[in-house]
């Protein structure tokens, strides 16, 4: 009997075999991560507006309310 050449057809449910599934499974993998990428770049842009802040309260403090800064 002759050898059949013809590929087995992907199951439904394989993933690996289905490029369209394939790629939504990455993109939801990939989904938290970049989430939580976005949210360390706005918490680190808010500590630097923060920082920004208390210096320039502290230096306006020294220079135009008797030069005591106010967390000293």
């Amino acid at each position: 009997m002759a050898q059949s050449i013809r590929k087995e057809l992907a199951k439904p449910g394989d993933l690996v075999a289905d490029p369209i599934n394939a790629g939504w499974t990455t993109l939801a993998q990939s989904w938290p991560r970049m989430q939580q990428l976005q949210w360390d770049a706005l918490t680190a842009w808010q500590r630097s507006l923060a920082t920004f802040t208390e210096d320039f309260w502290e230096q306006w403090a020294c220079r135009y309310a008797g030069g005591i800064p106010i967390d000293a």
